[in-house]
């Protein structure tokens, strides 16, 4: 498996621009799923930017991907064209990188083939094509710089370059949490490249395992709140080890949404998860022992998994598999493709790479254009799912309303019916109950475009009857949901106040908005729904002063200048227009 000779730059470009190319339909896309909150919470749509007012993201700090999307916004605006070129850019970045990199410790075709494997696999399709996952490609560009640093180091001596070693694995860990891990190969790369000694992996393991010794310990009980039993968890992480085997060679289990998926696989995925993984750790043992850099693929896959099998088991996360936890991993797995490819087919390798390379750019071309949109994001995922499962058929029905109301009257139906009967599944107990709501309040909007105002508010009373049971038995995570439901509420109820010119409705508005600010307060709409309640019962002094918080925090916007305008005119006596 022998490449042609080139210049320098001729094999960076080439990997730079075939992913590019493979994922440029994504730069049509739109924002779906959480990219209007994470925007929302990344910049706090300040202005001007100030590095001292970066905001938790999510209910995590991540300073270095917020400073990323700040600067997305200053420059784009809210035009999604410009984030998803930032993050094709990177991604594309991210594959030079690799290929910079790998081609110190192995062959040049090697490193070429194991990048451009990495760069057009499927399973990356969720990484870049969503901007909320912003956080996982600079996690892996900056832990890459600084493997490639790490390299220079070693080659030159100089001490110098050890700091931007230091700073660039700062800035993996710094752009989300699931850098540590790639941080921690960075010993794993010093043993390959110079092959004299195990210490670096000794060191590695060391770190290793007392890092999952304090999320064992530390976080342990996320885990068991969601299974009775260690052996339980334990079974279900060997079993999400078989679920990303199967994603990486079977990509129609490369799906947007992964619990269905994860619930029908049984004691054959089990078996055969455990035995890969052992097959696994004897050829990383063995590769270590011959000094052969296989053994680095076999590590880089099987350690950087770890963090996403641990989330998808805590009892807090809806989303177990999903694929964007492969994305770090992914580089390992091409260099042990390659490697092993080389090994067994020799020059024949090269012919099987020509062959599977276009076939996989054609699959991430048509993956990516799953990401193209909300609707057809939710349609693929409750699909995949047969419709019987309710987060995604939720946001499926949901999307739909904006494309095709009468298909989403239809689809929430199916969701309401389905849950009143028990026919659909879902993660948690009280998820059901959660989605239940949103297919009340989502119905009650319908009939109120349809001006059926009396049919409306029947879904929103029978929306409000399990509300408190709700909000006290689910987790944390559905507050984000349950913010939707109370703003459609107050909503209404501010509308109906308007249309019958009557107070009695708006105390009710006013305490279901006040609950959608606390639960998302980065929701511009939600803010200002809520001084429209207020100025509507007549208490203009705090309504004015509602104004005036939202300025301190979106300084200059337009919309909220010309309502402070409004409403002081208003409360003047003037007219209210």
């Amino acid at each position: 498996m022998k490449l042609p000779s080139k210049s320098s730059v001729f094999y960076p470009l080439l990997l730079f621009f075939i992913p590019f190319i493979t994922y440029l339909r994504t730069l049509s896309g739109g924002f779906v799923w959480d990219d209007y909150r994470v925007i929302h919470d990344a910049s706090a749509l300040l202005s001007p930017f100030s590095i001292n007012r970066i905001p938790y993201v999510d209910g995590f700090y991540r300073p270095i991907a917020s400073i990323s999307l700040q600067l997305d916004y200053l420059v784009w605006g809210m035009n999604p064209f410009g984030y998803h070129l930032t993050n094709l850019i990177i991604h594309s970045l991210s594959v030079v990188l690799l290929f910079a990199v790998l081609k110190r410790i192995v062959r040049v075709e090697t490193a070429f083939f194991a990048a451009l494997l990495f760069g057009v696999h499927p399973a990356v399709s969720e990484v870049v094509s969503w901007v909320s996952c912003r956080f996982d490609l600079l996690t892996l560009l900056f832990a890459l710089l600084a493997m490639y640093c790490l390299l220079l180091y070693l080659e030159r001596g100089k001490k110098t370059i050890i700091f931007p070693v230091v700073v660039f694995a700062l800035f993996s860990l710094l752009s989300k949490e699931t850098g540590i891990v790639l941080i921690l190969l960075l010993p794993a790369i010093v043993f390959f490249y110079k092959r004299d000694s195990l210490k670096p992996l000794y060191f590695l393991s060391s770190l290793l395992a007392a890092i999952l010794l304090v999320f064992f310990f530390t976080l342990g009980d996320k885990i068991l709140a969601r299974y009775d039993h260690w052996g339980d968890a334990l079974v279900a992480g060997i079993k999400l080890f078989g679920l990303y085997i199967y994603k990486v060679f079977s990509w129609n289990y490369l799906v947007p949404y992964n619990a269905c998926l994860f619930a029908e696989l049984g004691s054959r995925t089990v078996v055969f998860s455990g035995l890969f993984l052992l097959v696994l750790i004897v050829l990383s043992g063995i590769a270590i022992r011959k000094r052969e850099t296989l053994g680095l693929g076999a590590i880089w896959f099987a350690v950087a998994l770890i963090p996403g099998i641990y989330i998808s088991l805590s009892n807090w996360y809806r989303l177990p598999g999903a694929d964007r936890f492969l994305y770090s991993a992914l580089p390992g797995f091409a260099l042990l493709f390659v490697c092993l490819s080389y090994r067994l087919l020799n020059r024949k390798a090269l012919y099987l790479s020509v062959l599977l390379i276009p076939v996989m750019m054609f699959v991430s071309y048509q993956k990516a254009g799953v990401w193209s949109s909300p609707y057809t994001l939710w349609r693929e995922a409750s699909e995949k799912c047969g419709n019987r499962w309710t987060y995604p058929l939720t946001n499926y029905a949901s999307a739909a309303l904006h494309v095709n109301p009468d298909e989403s009257e239809d689809l929430f139906n199916m969701l309401i019916t389905g849950i009143k009967q028990g026919r659909l599944k879902s993660i948690y107990p009280a998820e059901n109950e959660l989605d239940l709501l949103v297919g009340l309040t989502k119905m009650g909007g319908i009939k109120e475009m349809k001006k059926e105002y009396g049919e409306a508010e029947k879904y929103y009373v029978e929306a409000l009857k399990d509300y408190n049971r709700l909000i006290r038995d689910y987790p944390r995570i559905t507050k984000w949901d349950l913010a939707d439901v109370n703003y459609n509420i107050a909503r209404f109820y501010y509308n109906k106040s308007l249309r019958e010119n009557n107070k009695t409705p708006l105390p009710l508005a006013l305490q279901q908005i006040d609950l959608a600010v606390k639960y998302r307060g980065s929701q511009l709409k939600y803010r200002r729904m809520r001084y429209y309640i207020l100025f509507q019962m007549g208490r203009c002094n705090e309504a004015i002063d509602a104004v005036n918080d939202l300025l301190t925090i979106y300084e200059g916007d337009r919309d909220i200048l010309r309502d402070l305008y409004r409403i002081t005119k208003a409360c003047k006596g003037q007219k209210f227009r």
